[in-house]
Formats: structure tokens, C-alpha cells, sequence
């Protein structure tokens, strides 16, 4: 571990020093969801000068110098990644490292390192530096959604404090609209029996002034 660590960091300050260009660039962010899949781009540079031969590339997590889980030309996997990591990337036409991660997991959420080397006249190593974070949001089921909609109650729906007794023998809350409804009918119903009431004495006070009427006239009648 010591030794590749060396090798990493001689490489990288040879790089530097002669002014060679190699960059690997990865997305900062990414967002999935659990169940989904999702591609985390790695594109690498490196002098034209060079010629290589053959290309390793490899993925890291947790940290710069964190745990391997992929290697491209040993086609190894991390047993926690084993079936869901596929390689996209084209190192030869291309210089990528593509990998897209399948059947994601809210337990793959996490930082991932692209690691680029190259074997030929030299043997050259270098990685990304802050890599991408991966973020596996968890998926929501319809039994939950449907659960929550269910008990949530809106907060402008003003709730009567009349109840009403079901069949299963559970006091429900009348809808607010309805005791509306009821005052409403019981204010017309009233205002009819008023109306019927004072009608009944208008008709009674027609009648008594009809007979008085009557009376008085048969008394200023003259007998013949």
C-alpha cells in the first residue's frame, strides 16, 4: 500500500514537472433513485506524446485512497457491486471510464473515484481528486403515499363539532356544509309556519269583521 501510495505521488509530481497534461474529470453531484441506474461520466487526458500500450482503469469510494470496487482489465467487482457495475467507458478511441451502476441502492450513496493508468515506455497513474458524489434517494411506495393522503386533513377545512353515529357504530364529524344546510332548512321551515300562522289570523280577522258587518246593518234595517 505504501509502495503504490509512492508511486502514485512520484507519478503525479513527474507530471508536473515536465508540464504534461493529466487531468480526469468527473460530474461533482449526481442523484439517483433506489431501484434505478445511473452513469457516472469519467473522461481523462493525457500527452499525445505518449503511446501506450495498454490501459487500467479502476474505481474508488469512501475516499481519495478509499476501497476498490471495480477493476476494468481484471474484471473485478466489489461483492456489494457484483452484477450491477457496468463498464461504458472506451480508454483507447475515447479516454473514458465510464460506469454505470444498475439496481442502485440508498447504501451505494457515497463518493466515487475514477483512477486512470497507462503501461508502455512509461508507467503512468493518476486520479480525480474530489470524484463525484452519488446520491441514492429511496424510492416511495403507492401503499405509503396513499396511507398518507389518507390521515392528512386540510388545514383550511374547518371541522363541525355536530357527529353523526355510522352503521359500525363510529362517530364521524358532519361536514361543516351540511350544518349549514340543516340551519338553513330550519330557518325556511320556521319562516313558513310564521307565515302560515299570521295568514290563519288575517283570515279569521276578515271573518270576524265580516260577520260585525253584517250585524250592523240588520240593525239600521226599518221593519216594514
Amino acid at each position: 500500500m505504501g509502495s503504490a501510495l509512492h508511486l502514485l505521488l512520484l507519478s503525479l509530481c513527474v507530471g508536473m514537472i515536465h508540464g504534461d497534461d493529466f487531468t480526469v474529470s468527473q460530474p461533482d453531484r449526481l442523484e439517483g433513485v433506489e431501484g434505478g441506474s445511473i452513469e457516472i461520466l469519467c473522461t481523462f487526458t493525457y500527452p499525445d506524446t505518449l503511446k501506450p500500450r495498454g490501459y487500467d482503469i479502476a474505481w474508488r469510494r469512501n475516499e481519495f485512497h478509499g476501497e476498490l470496487i471495480f477493476n476494468m482489465p481484471q474484471r473485478c467487482t466489489h461483492p456489494q457491486y457484483r452484477g450491477r457495475i457496468q463498464f461504458l467507458g472506451d480508454p483507447a478511441k475515447e479516454r473514458t471510464g465510464t460506469i454505470r451502476i444498475k439496481q442502485l441502492r440508498t447504501s451505494d450513496t457515497n463518493r466515487y473515484f475514477c483512477r486512470v493508468a497507462i503501461t508502455g515506455n512509461r508507467h503512468v497513474v493518476w486520479q480525480s481528486i474530489p470524484g463525484t458524489y452519488l446520491t441514492v434517494r429511496a424510492r416511495r411506495s403507492n401503499s405509503s403515499t396513499s396511507t398518507v393522503k389518507a390521515t392528512t386533513v386540510s388545514p383550511w377545512q374547518p371541522m363541525s363539532s355536530t357527529t353523526m353515529v355510522t352503521t359500525t357504530g363510529k362517530h364521524q364529524k358532519l361536514p361543516w356544509i351540511v350544518a349549514i344546510v340543516c340551519v338553513v332548512i330550519m330557518l325556511i321551515a320556521i319562516m313558513v309556519i310564521a307565515a302560515t300562522i299570521y295568514i290563519c289570523k288575517k283570515k279569521r280577522q276578515q271573518r270576524g269583521n265580516i260577520r260585525k258587518g253584517s250585524v250592523d246593518i240588520s240593525q239600521r234595517t226599518v221593519p216594514t
